[in-house]
């Protein structure tokens, strides 16, 4: 029950209160309550003092703004000019996430190493983020309290441990859920925060980074990340230090991207840029708008973007492992010279065919062993694939024809972009 100074004198009020209105004392309870959490957002102070931002006093011009986050970001970590973009890109998405996104890509900022900049990388994005709260641990009330008091986006570094947290570990389950969820607007976690346990509505629709060793995340998530893959610097590659504090440029960005993001929410709104051919379903979703600001900033931008993509989309490997299968039997009947449809391969040899890829995952599938056959089945049959006798030469055994898998290469394994010049050509500038 909510309390104010007495609880004896609260009870007698609440009681009074409920009569004179006809209503359940439980309402009036959640009116005090409402009131009291309204009284409080108004209050509350910023989490940090440089979410405080004024919008720049003049237009802020797309181009220019675009090249100086690029700029920024590379002065301080060793990365491509394509993934600087990206960033860049993502950064100016952040500030107009809340009035026109429809999509939530997640920002992963990946290294196969320690020590490749990643950390660094973060530490700047999340400067450049709006109301950024920069965290690896964070309890489960302060998270729920923050995100009702706030609105804020979320720079989350060793995300990898996040993930390995224990089951029974309370706060890093529910930071994972807040991550993994909100992929598209509307999205909320129902979860009963203080005192009288009423279930609240959480929105987790908010801009999101994350940075982690590595890519062992859960398929969906991997499926919702734009990732962005760095490297350990060289020694002959000179760098300046970034010092993890506020300064006046950043300060002077962030008024740029506010400014920017004011005079441009109405144009981004409902946006439908051109896509390049293999950017379908939840690809196209990821970048739909990164495609629109870039196309708004004018110049070459929007062909640059398209390129930038193409060729971190076309580095990834964010197959599930049922995919991954379809993707390698589809090597196998191919360089085996099956290409007619009534080709078939016995389970036997495909599984054979399939180890051979020493580094893929079907050398130790089964417990470090290989795949077996029924595994094999076992994952077929969620795409409509079941095996059947089949004769080849001589022999008969169980196996797969061609045509078994066809409806399910096309719609599971859409065309890459076989180079970047490849995925602008295809876009109608």
């Amino acid at each position: 029950m909510a309390r104010t100074r007495s609880g004896v004198e609260y009870a007698r009020k609440r009681k009074q209160i409920a009569k004179e209105l006809g209503v359940p004392r439980a309402d009036v309870d959640a009116e005090v309550e409402h009131r009291r959490a309204e009284r409080e957002t108004q209050e509350v102070a910023p989490l940090y003092g440089h979410w405080n931002t004024d919008p720049w006093p003049e237009v802020v011009e797309g181009d220019a703004l675009l090249r100086d986050l690029i700029f920024r970001i590379r002065r301080h970590v060793v990365i491509s000019y394509d993934n600087a973009l990206a960033i860049a890109l993502w950064l100016m998405f952040s500030w107009v996430h809340d009035t026109v996104a429809v999509h939530s890509p997640i920002l992963n900022v990946t290294s196969a190493e320690p020590d490749s900049g990643k950390s660094t990388a973060m530490g700047v994005i999340a400067f450049l983020m709006p109301r950024c709260i920069a965290t690896i641990d964070i309890s489960k009330a302060a998270l729920y309290r923050g995100m009702k008091l706030w609105n804020p986006t979320f720079c989350i570094d060793e995300f990898d441990d996040v993930l390995a947290g224990a089951s029974t570990d309370e706060n890093k389950a529910e930071l994972r859920s807040i991550i993994n969820g909100g992929h598209t607007r509307g999205t909320v976690v129902l979860r009963c925060i203080g005192e009288n346990r009423i279930p609240e509505p959480f929105p987790t629709f908010c801009a999101k980074a994350i940075g982690m060793i590595g890519r062992r995340m859960p398929p969906q998530t991997l499926g919702r990340c734009v990732i962005i893959e760095m490297r350990r610097k060289k020694s002959s590659e000179l760098i300046e230090r970034f010092q993890h504090k506020d300064d006046a440029e950043l300060a002077q960005l962030r008024s740029r991207l506010l400014r920017w993001a004011t005079d441009n929410e109405d144009a981004l709104a409902g946006a439908d840029p051109s896509m390049p051919s293999a950017f379908q379903n939840r690809r196209a979703d990821n970048w739909r708008l990164q495609f629109a600001i870039a196309d708004l900033c004018g110049g070459d931008w929007g062909s640059k973007a398209r390129v930038a993509a193409a060729k971190i989309e076309g580095s990834l490997d964010k197959l599930s492992v049922g995919v991954q299968l379809l993707a390698d039997a589809r090597k196998v009947f191919d360089a085996d010279g099956l290409t007619d449809r009534t080709h078939g391969i016995l389970s036997g040899v495909l599984i054979e065919k399939l180890c051979e890829d020493q580094d893929g995952p079907w050398v130790e599938y089964s417990r470090g062993q290989k795949i077996t056959q029924a595994k094999l089945a076992r994952l077929l049959r969620g795409y409509g694939i079941t095996s059947r006798s089949i004769r080849i030469g001589v022999v008969t055994g169980k196996g797969y024809h061609r045509w078994q898998f066809e409806e399910a290469w096309e719609i599971y394994l859409p065309p890459k972009p076989s180079n970047a010049e490849e995925a602008e050509n295809s876009c109608a500038q």
